[in-house]
């Protein structure tokens, strides 16, 4: 709203009686001029002022409680996984081990338009968490611990493979009539090392051993297909 001032200037008339002529009166002293008021600058009554501009918001950090969004997607040529702007095709395979068996994990990951960060350990970027039954569980899901710290980079347009072998190293391979579940997550995964989160329960791997080559099966975790 713009206000608007205005001086109001009331003329004075000098008035004279006739008749008998008195001495002049001495002149008054001359009125001190006022300052001019500033008036503020014509503007069209519907005109309005600028409304300013309200500033962007400042993008809010990623919180690290805060759920992914991961897509499955099944294709006949094998399973795809897409989460945080990057791309992973496992595939797994059986492997003689001892004298029973073992899985080789392989997962082929990229990036879609952005370098990211993955967490890669002793055993790489790959973790794992195994179960088997024969035919009853013979224990719980029995997870790992982090071994080691290291970066590793996923840049567009060059994939890289990760590779992991199941059992580790000194441990019992699965046997004849045995099921094994292997859930394979990822140490760490984000556009910095910062901001890295752990991937739980990334896909799943089931084998069944018995008298031939056993083989496994690559899918979703359980908790997708809710």
């Amino acid at each position: 709203m713009t206000t608007r001032r205005f001086l109001l200037l009331v003329p004075v008339f000098s008035l004279g009686c006739g008749g008998a002529s008195t001495a002049p009166k001495e002149p008054a002293a001359p009125a001190t001029e006022s300052a001019p008021l500033a008036s503020a600058p014509d503007q069209k009554e519907d005109e309005k002022a600028p409304e300013p501009k309200p500033e962007a918001p400042a993008p809010e950090p990623e919180k690290k409680d805060e759920p992914r969004e991961v897509k499955y997607v099944v294709a006949p040529e094998g399973l795809r996984i897409e989460v945080s702007g990057a791309t992973f095709k496992p595939k797994a395979k059986a492997i003689r081990v001892g004298g029973g068996w073992g899985v080789r994990v392989t997962v082929e990951a990229s990036s879609s338009d952005a370098v990211l960060s993955l967490l890669s350990t002793k055993n790489g970027p790959l973790a794992f968490a195994s179960k088997i039954t024969a035919p009853q569980t013979l224990g719980p899901m029995a997870g790992e611990k982090r071994v080691g710290e290291e970066e590793m980079f996923l840049t567009p347009g060059e994939p890289v493979t990760l590779k992991r072998d199941w059992p580790p190293k000194g441990a019992t391979p699965l046997k004849a009539g045995q099921t094994l579940e292997l859930q394979v997550g990822l140490w760490g995964l984000g556009e910095q090392s910062e901001t890295r989160r752990p991937v739980m329960k990334f896909f799943v791997i089931k084998m069944v051993a018995g008298k031939k080559t056993p083989q496994p099966v690559v899918s979703p975790p359980a908790s997708a297909e809710q």
